[in-house]
């Protein structure tokens, strides 16, 4: 039983992570999506446009500029959307 449940959980532990990085469906149009879904694929796509860096082969260095402009991106997408929720603001 204890083997059971040790393959189980090395497996689980194995196959999770392959299933979490399916990024397939991501920019997928959605029909009918709304003014504010719009805005945050737009917002989307200027942010990962930015993170296209020259890359210079140190990780340290890369990780930081591709993170700069993905933070700065946070910043944008309520700013476009702002208006276009529930919450009153």
């Amino acid at each position: 039983m204890k083997s059971l449940l040790l393959v189980s959980a090395l497996l689980l532990g194995v196959a999770t992570p392959a299933f979490a990085q399916d990024h397939s469906g991501h920019g997928a149009m959605a029909a009918g999506d709304t003014p504010a879904t719009e805005e945050y694929k737009a917002a989307n796509a200027v942010m990962h446009g930015d993170m296209d860096i020259d890359y210079s082969g140190d990780a340290d260095v890369d990780f930081i500029r591709g993170m700069i402009p993905h933070h700065r991106g946070r910043w944008r997408w309520p700013g476009r959307c702002w208006n276009m929720g529930a919450i009153p603001r």
